[in-house]
């Protein structure tokens, strides 16, 4: 059995689908000290690898669905591009020039990240 650290790690390097370490989680406390960080490097991967087709729209809300609240993740940096891609019914849908204006704004520190409709 993978470590709290450890399987955080490879939630948020996307190295398993949410899918897979879904349950693993489930046996983790979410009100923990902060074990790993969530920061621009990691999202910016993570819309790539949508962007290239390697990932689907789900699977990009399935992954933020699982690291936003999370008390183990650090992830103040990015928290506002965090919530838009874990609640896309209320804020804006993921699509291509969703994902290519956030790693735009990803590449550069203290831009506020919220796309334009």
């Amino acid at each position: 059995m993978m470590s709290q650290k450890e399987t955080l790690e490879d939630l948020v390097e996307f190295r398993k689908t949410p899918e897979e370490l879904q349950d693993a989680l489930k046996g983790f406390p979410w009100d923990s000290e902060e074990l790993v960080q969530l920061g621009r490097q990691h999202v910016s991967t993570v819309l790539k690898r949508y962007l290239a087709g390697e990932i689907s729209t789900q699977e990009v809300d399935d992954w933020a669905n699982l690291i936003e609240c999370r008390d183990d993740i650090d992830y103040e940096d990015v928290a506002d591009v965090l919530h838009i891609l874990a609640n896309p019914l209320i804020t804006n849908e993921l699509t291509s020039a969703v994902a290519a204006q956030f790693i735009e704004e990803l590449r550069k520190p203290n831009m506020p990240l919220e796309p334009t409709r």
